[in-house]
């Protein structure tokens, strides 16, 4: 199906990729496409939309994801830790749940209202990141900036200050007393 090296303002609905290798899209649209477990390598993706794809255990391998936005996607299981360069991308109501984010550089990224459970966060940038309505249950956060960024109506996260750069993050209750079982303190009623 892919033929080209380079495809602009397309729109894709309803097909299947398994692979695709050396490829970029500029302004592209996949709509309900599946991509589970597919090999995207050495692919680039500029002001693309994903809408209600299945990214799921997707494989990607020095790839870049430029101004992108996933919106009803599942992407369970990925690991985009091996971006090659810039990572803009932004999640709107997706399940990312068991996916990694390792040592990612996401400044200023969106993941709203998602599924974020089981993400590993750990070394990952996130500062001015907004989480905000978005499910972190056991995800890892550990030596991860988290200056301004916007956990309010987050729920179920567990992030310890002592192991993680908190500054300006905006919580909300009840979810910003989690805070307090990483801190020595005798709690009484």
């Amino acid at each position: 199906m892919f033929d080209k090296d380079e495809y602009w303002d397309e729109t894709y609905t309803n097909i299947e990729i398994s692979s695709l290798e050396s490829i970029d899209f500029d302004n592209c649209i996949f709509n309900n496409c599946t991509f589970h477990k597919a090999i995207l390598k050495y692919c680039k993706f500029v002001e693309c939309h994903f809408n209600n794809c299945d990214l799921s255990l997707v494989n990607l391998q020095y790839y870049n994801f430029n101004d992108v936005v996933f919106f009803k996607s599942k992407c369970v299981g990925v690991n985009w830790s091996l971006c090659e360069s810039s990572f803009v991308i932004n999640f709107n109501e997706c399940n990312l749940s068991m996916s990694s984010f390792h040592k990612l550089d996401l400044r200023h990224n969106k993941i709203i209202a998602c599924n974020a459970s089981e993400v590993d966060f750990e070394e990952t940038n996130l500062q001015s990141v907004d989480f905000k309505d978005t499910d972190l249950l056991n995800a890892v956060f550990s030596n991860t900036n988290l200056k301004d960024t916007n956990l309010t109506q987050a729920k179920n996260y567990s992030i310890d200050p002592n192991l993680n750069y908190i500054k300006q993050t905006k919580v909300t209750l009840p979810e910003a007393v989690s805070f307090l079982n990483f801190l020595d303190l005798k709690i009484s009623k």
